[in-house]
């Protein structure tokens, strides 16, 4: 299915003017921008952006309290068009903020089709504002898309909640069980033990998903990499911050990822080829006074988008990779395992073969680290290569 003819307009109110009256620095991220308010962003001049920021300022799916998340966006415009620039051109158009729906599924709705659209003419989706169950509306906009995916959140909650629940609470439930499925990994990442019961994260590791905890992302860094890179959703709650880093999201938690932790993840998501959708959320500018977590998502969606540019195309032909073969078990038990190094971004992968009907075979090729390779090279096979084969049996 082709994209419709997309006008902003409809979906989106322009960004307010006070915030393009500012006097801005020449080489301030606003002069890089096509902003709607200042322009009139058509059809096209969005199908030939990187990256169309959407703003939004939904509320209703919160706890209470939550009220104030609908100045969220344009409070985060007010640091983030202030940014330096670091590249002579910038292909990013921010359409404004997201028009919301008489009812809270109405708004899952709009985000649904907005995202859906800009998926199709293969212009990334950066949605900043909302409670985090707007990632609903964001997930379901790869179901026409025909694309199965791998989905990264990062939360200090698990949100599987009962249906009788906020819907910020619950709505991870609605995304694992929605039909059709078209979800091959979720990752779960920078949950806290004491915040989440045991039968939730049983759950999930039950279903061959991928959890790694507060503790286990700050043992190495560097195994964290692979994850996000294997993503083509990640969804950001703000939540998954210490307070002292992020006051502005209001929830009290005094253990939780630092500010440079945070801008490594989204800078990590937008390095990755793969990732072709973003949402941060939960950020509400009323628990906020000083201007500190407004600054910081600021900064995040800066390193994202810096990432982004940095991306660099992944050929498995091209002279630009080298193959290891790596011989795993004896006798009639042995099989290899295929690993491929980027050599320009040291960047690995490592190859998980299947079969549909014993008929029709290809590779799919995943995320991997160095150490996974050094772990096959002393006969261990990769967790991740575990359960992607038991997904792909």
């Amino acid at each position: 299915m082709q994209p419709i003819n997309f006008e902003p307009s409809l979906w989106c109110t322009p960004v307010p003017g006070v915030l393009l009256q500012h006097t801005y620095e020449f080489d301030d991220l606003f002069h890089k921008l096509h902003i709607h308010g200042r322009e009139h962003p058509d059809h096209h001049q969005v199908e030939q952006s990187d990256i169309a920021i959407i703003g939004v300022g939904e509320y209703r799916g919160g706890c209470a309290g939550s009220e104030g998340i609908q100045q969220a966006a344009d409070t985060w415009r007010k640091y983030f068009y202030r940014l330096k620039a670091h590249r002579s051109e910038y292909r990013i158009v921010d359409l404004g903020n997201l028009i919301p729906g008489d009812t809270l599924d109405d708004t899952y709705t709009h985000l649904q089709m907005v995202c859906e659209q800009l998926l199709r003419m293969n212009t990334l989706p950066l949605i900043v504002g909302g409670t985090h169950d707007l990632l609903y509306g964001q997930f379901r906009a790869f179901e026409r898309v025909e694309q199965m995916i791998t989905l990264a959140n990062i939360d200090a909650v698990v949100d599987l909640g009962e249906e009788k629940e906020a819907p910020c609470k619950q709505h991870l439930y609605k995304v694992l069980m929605h039909q059709p499925n078209y979800i091959f990994d979720f990752v779960q990442l920078g949950h806290q033990a004491y915040l989440n019961g045991a039968k939730t994260l049983e759950a999930l590791e039950k279903l061959n998903f991928s959890l790694l905890s507060l503790g286990q992302m700050r043992n190495d860094w560097l195994e964290v990499e692979p994850f996000i890179r294997a993503a083509h959703l990640v969804a950001f709650d703000l939540k998954a911050m210490s307070t002292l880093a992020a006051p502005g999201h209001g929830a009290g938690h005094l253990f939780g990822l630092s500010g440079e932790e945070a801008c490594h993840l989204a800078w990590f998501a937008g390095l990755s080829p793969l990732n072709r959708s973003v949402g941060f959320y939960e950020f509400n500018p009323q628990k906020d006074p000083s201007g500190q977590t407004a600054f910081l998502l600021a900064t995040m969606t800066w390193y994202f988008i810096d990432g982004f540019y940095r991306r660099r195309p992944v050929d498995f032909q091209n002279d630009d990779f080298l193959h290891y073969r790596v011989p795993i078990g004896k006798g009639k038990h042995a099989y290899e395992l295929h690993f491929y190094k980027q050599q320009t971004t040291d960047m690995w992968w490592v190859e998980v073969p299947y079969s549909r009907n014993d008929i029709f075979t290809e590779p799919h090729y995943l995320p991997c680290s160095y150490k996974d390779y050094l772990r096959a090279l002393e006969g261990e096979v990769p967790e991740r290569w575990i359960q992607a084969s038991a997904k792909l049996l």
